[in-house]
Formats: structure tokens, sequence, C-alpha cells
């Protein structure tokens, strides 16, 4: 009888815990198959909006709107005659012969602020204690200068109109072949410049270029086309070690080809200028 009781209780324990399985096995089918309450996704970080290179300019400031560039000036300056800076810039347009750099400038429309000094614009705040490309002058004591995008460039308004042989032209020269490598060239052209500024940065004592070209791909191409256009004074024959237009063509040739490839004549910037802003300019200079 005994016995008999021991095996209906261990039988009965064998049958709840059966059942308590199963009831667990059926839970949990079930709990697969029921449609899952929707949680919404966590949001993504928003990427950083890409650099804009439009141009925030101020409504106190009157623009000359050019096909490839522009200038702005205070309203209350708008009269100011910059007819010897637009024919030096406009020059330089068009002595550009590659279709490339005119259309990126022509879409880009870079800008130029046009005033007696930096300290004008409030732009260039965030240049007061910025250095210039050697680190010897403060960019706001600088007469001009070209700067990344999306700030615009600067030229002071204090210049003669007859400033043939002077520093003047070589400064604006100098500056806006800044902006056209910076607006004006795309990849491809960046990249065969860049190889022959690394080709040639390591020897540049054995070619006379001035050590000032050499500190970035940026100095070296304005210099060459203060050089290219016979705009310099401080690069010449007599210079030391200065360099002039036929040593560029003998010396480094492939860097001259570069800057013949993409402008029409060497020349064109310095005898447009002088005759349309110095007609009676005596300077041997200018011949």
């Amino acid at each position: 009888m005994n016995t008999i009781i021991i095996l209906g209780i261990i039988g009965g324990v064998f049958i709840l815990v059966c059942i308590i399985i199963l009831i667990v096995i059926i839970s949990k089918t079930q709990n697969k198959f029921q449609p899952k309450e929707d949680i919404p996704p966590v949001p993504e970080p928003s990427p950083s909006p890409p650099p804009t290179k439009k141009y925030n300019i101020s409504p106190d400031y009157h623009i000359i709107d050019k096909e490839y560039y522009r200038l702005g000036v205070l309203e209350n300056k708008k009269d100011q005659d910059l007819t010897h800076i637009r024919n030096i810039l406009d020059s330089l347009i068009q002595s550009i012969k590659s279709e490339t750099i005119k259309q990126n400038l022509k879409k880009e429309k870079p800008i130029y602020l046009i005033g007696e000094t930096p300290l004008d614009f409030k732009e260039f705040d965030w240049l007061k204690d910025v250095r210039s490309t050697d680190g010897n002058r403060n960019i706001m004591d600088l007469t001009a200068f070209a700067t990344n995008l999306p700030t615009p460039g600067y030229i002071s308004s204090k210049y003669n109109n007859c400033y043939c042989g002077y520093l003047d032209e070589d400064i604006i020269v100098h500056e806006f072949l800044h902006t056209i490598q910076l607006s004006g060239f795309d990849n491809l052209i960046q990249e065969e410049f860049m190889k022959l500024y690394n080709e040639y940065k390591v020897i540049n004592n054995d070619y006379s270029i001035t050590s000032y070209a050499f500190l970035n791909d940026r100095e070296l191409f304005s210099e060459l086309g203060q050089v290219y256009f016979g705009v310099t004074t401080r690069m010449d024959e007599a210079s030391t070690g200065g360099i002039n237009l036929n040593l560029l063509k003998t010396k480094l040739p492939k860097l001259y080809s570069f800057m013949d490839n993409i402008f029409k004549s060497e020349n064109s910037v310095r005898q447009k200028s002088c005759a349309q802003n110095c007609p009676n300019c005596n300077f041997s200079y200018c011949k």
C-alpha cells in the first residue's frame, strides 16, 4: 500500500512538472509570433553641413559685379574710382586661356573688399591676430591679401592712379593669382602643380627662386605669376637670388610650361595695365 502511495505522489509530481514545462513552452511560442511593439529608431547624429562657398556680404557694401569676380566697397565710398584695380584684374582674367579655370571663377565669383584698411570690414575681424605666410607681418597691416573661401580677399584703395614700376601692381597680381588658384583650379590642375612644387622645392637654391616662393605651393604659383607677367620688381635678374622671365624659361622649363598652358601671354598684364592706367609712363619697366 505504501508503495502505491509513493508511486502516486511521484507520478503526480511528474505530471505537474510536465504541465509547468508545457505552459512555459506555449508561452514562449506565443511571444515569438506576437507582433513587436513599434519602437522609434534612435536618430543618427546629423552630419556636419558641407563648407559653403557662398559669400555673406553685408548690405552696407556697394557691389561691383563683373563676370569673373566682384568688388565690394563701403556704400559711402561707392563713387571711389577703382578703375586702376579693375584694369589689373581684368588684364589677368583676359590672359587666362584655360576654360576650366575661367568657368570655375565665373561660377565662384570671388569677391575682394576695397577700402583704406581691412579694419573697415567686419569680415576680417578673425584675422586680427593672424600672421602673414612668412610670419613676419600681421595680416591686417598688409595692403592686399587673399584668404581661403568663403572669406573675401582685400585690396587697399590707397593707390596712385599712375603707379607703373611701383609695388602696387605687384601686390594685386600676386594676391589675385592666389584667388585664381583657390577658386579656379580643379583637382587635376592642382595635382599637376603640386607635383612640380614637390619636384622643385628640394632644389630651389639651384634655380635662383626666392625662398619665399617655396613656403607652400600657393606662394610658388603667385611668385611665378609675377615673373611670368613681368610685374615683379623684387625677383628680377639683378636681385639676389632673383629670377626674371628669361631665366624662368631656361632654368625652370616645366614651371614655365605650366604657366604657359593656362595663360595666353606672359607680358599681357604688364602691357595692358600700364597702357590703361599710366599712358604716359616713362618707366623702362613698362616698355
